[in-house]
């Protein structure tokens, strides 16, 4: 853990990584000690809800099916369902690794027709957002 102050302000500010995901912030604190205090605090609170032991994030391929059964069992209207469900059959990132899409995945996507380069990039944004929410991943790509 790093405890430093930046030059324009008074307060010591914290910065740290657990399991991959990068926390900071400030401690709003001017005297050294207690903002040592508070940003053990804010580790030891970062430390509780994460998983103790590392693990690869999943590939997007792995969260289909709870994807799938979350669209069928949300109160989504039919056309946003068929939507979602479409687009698992024209998804061509389902082998990467969640936290790894990037715009260079979304590069590839650039040799298909519009419609299914729409149902890929909303399929796997919300598939991401849907990830982040079940604390799969740290955030969303």
């Amino acid at each position: 853990m790093k405890l430093f102050k930046k030059s324009n302000s008074k307060f010591y500010r914290y910065g740290f990584t657990v399991r991959g995901c990068r926390y900071r912030g400030s401690t709003q604190e001017t005297k050294s000690v207690r903002a040592l205090q508070i940003a053990s605090r804010r580790l030891a609170s970062a430390m509780e809800n994460t998983d103790p032991l590392p693990s690869k994030p999943p590939v997007l391929g792995e969260l289909a099916g709870r994807f799938l059964d979350w669209v069928n069992h949300s109160r989504l209207e039919e056309k946003t369902k068929r939507f979602y469900r479409n687009g698992w059959q024209v998804t061509c990132v389902a082998a990467v690794c969640i936290n790894q899409i990037t715009s260079d995945c979304a590069e590839q996507l650039t040799s298909r027709p519009r419609r299914q380069m729409q149902l890929c990039f909303t399929n796997v944004a919300t598939n991401a957002a849907q990830a982040e929410e079940w604390k799969v991943i740290c955030h969303a790509p």
